[in-house]
This record gives structure tokens, sequence and C-alpha cells, in this order.
């Protein structure tokens, strides 16, 4: 054999055939295929997980803010834009608006520390369901008062609320009717039930109890109050005196009726 057929012979044992080639690249695309996959399908699961880890972060935040509101209800009745008295809280199945304490006012701008506000069910354009919170700015409103609103959970299909008296009884409407409870304007429920159902997160129920805060009185009011102790007091002193003076011309009675006896 020739010098140059020996190393033609040589270099074709070295190389590779295309079959072998045409099988390297398959196995390749099958590896390169199913990696992309595999990071295709980490890449939507963290995506998933941080979407449902965002949204359940606001519905927690929401969630505290809505119990902080009822724990902070008041018993102060307001006035609407046509003057019109509302209760400290006016409740319906599906939206409650009531009186609360506490505003933070960091800036102290010349307002009240209490707040009217108001949760209810509402939709977009597109259909969404949504529950808004509106407050105002001042509690007897006028008719240029504007509500501020934030939303504050979405995708919501439903919401009820219920409300519990002093004897136990439960209500769709807060204040309930005079044939059923004995509730005045200024007073609140015991309990408040409200139950959401999510579209994502599902449906669940959370109970409130009320703290009941009541209303800081008048100047007027604790003045007369301040009087009305005092004459309860200056009667109370006045029987105090009357009983000791009696008690004291009984026990005279009872000496000088033993004198009597004892002379002879």
């Amino acid at each position: 054999m020739s010098r140059d057929s020996r190393k033609f012979s040589e270099s074709y044992q070295i190389g590779f055939t295309l079959l072998e080639v045409m099988i390297a690249i398959s196995i390749f695309s099958f590896l390169a295929i199913g990696s992309y996959q595999l990071l295709s399908s980490e890449i939507s699961a963290q995506g998933r997980l941080k979407a449902h880890s965002s949204q359940l972060y606001n519905w927690q935040r929401s969630m505290r803010l809505i119990l902080s509101d009822f724990q902070q209800a008041a018993a102060r009745p307001i006035r609407g834009e046509y003057g019109d008295k509302e209760s400290a809280m006016k409740g319906l199945s599906d939206s409650v608006s009531f009186t609360r304490s506490g505003w933070a006012n960091p800036f102290q701008h010349p307002r009240s520390a209490q707040q009217r506000v108001q949760y209810e069910l509402d939709s977009d354009d597109d259909g969404n369901s949504y529950l808004v919170r509106r407050y105002w700015q001042v509690l007897d409103r006028g008719q240029d008062s504007e509500a501020r609103e934030q939303i504050i959970m979405r995708d919501l299909e439903e919401i009820r609320f219920r409300y519990r008296d002093i004897t136990g009884k439960w209500f769709d409407k807060w204040p309930p009717t005079s044939s059923l409870s004995e509730t005045k304007d200024r007073d609140l429920p015991v309990m408040v039930e409200f139950n959401f159902n999510s579209l994502t997160l599902g449906e669940f129920t959370r109970i409130i109890n009320i703290n009941r805060v009541q209303p800081k009185p008048k100047p007027e009011e604790q003045e007369q109050e301040q009087e009305d102790q005092d004459q309860d007091q200056s009667e109370s002193e006045s029987d105090n005196e009357n009983e000791s003076g009696t008690e004291t011309e009984t026990s005279r009675d009872r000496a000088s009726e033993q004198e009597e006896t004892s002379r002879p």
C-alpha cells in the first residue's frame, strides 16, 4: 500500500460517519428540549407562586384594615348630605357604613379623630367585582363632601354581612326594625359576621367582636351629669343626717325610759 493511501485510510478511520453525527444531534436535541421544558415549568411555577403570595399578602393586609375599622367602631351617629340622620352603624347584607375612632393625624390637620367609613361590593366596566372602602374627611357631611375610595380586595364573587344584637339575635340589617329589636341609633351590634367568596382563595367567614366605644359627652352634658351627682350626694348626706338624728332621739328615749323604770 502506498504512503498516500495509508494516510487517507487513517484519516477516514478517525472521523465520524453521517449516521453517528445524526444520532449525536438527535440526542442533543432531546436533552435541549427536556432542559427547556423543565426550566420553563420552573419559571412558570415561580411566577404563579409569586402572584399567589402577593395576592395572599394583599388579602391579609386588607383583613387587618377591616378588623381595625370594626374593632374601633364608635357609637356616633352622623348627618348625611341633606341633613338626614344616619345611625352609628348602618348595615345591609352587602354593604355597611359606620363611625370609627382612632384616625391617626400625624400632621395635625384640623379634623376629628373619628372617621366615617363604608364597605361595599362594586364592579368595573368588565364586570369584575371588588371590595371598595370609602371614607370621608368629615363626620357630618355637606353636599360638597366627597368620599375617597380604596380598592382593598379584588376577584370577589359575593360578600355578605350579618349583625348580632345584645340579646344574641342575628340580623341581615342594622339597626333592625323596632319590632324585632330594641336598638337605638347610637347602639352598635355586639358582633359582625362577614362572609367573602373569592374566585381565587375560596370562601371564608370571619366574626368580629365590637368594642362598642361610647362617644365622649359634650361639655353641657358633663356639667349636667356633675350637677346630678352633686345633688344625689347632698340628698344622700341629708338622708344620713336624718337617720343619725332619728337614731340619737331613739337612744335618748330608751335611756329616759330606763331611768324611769329604775326609780323606786
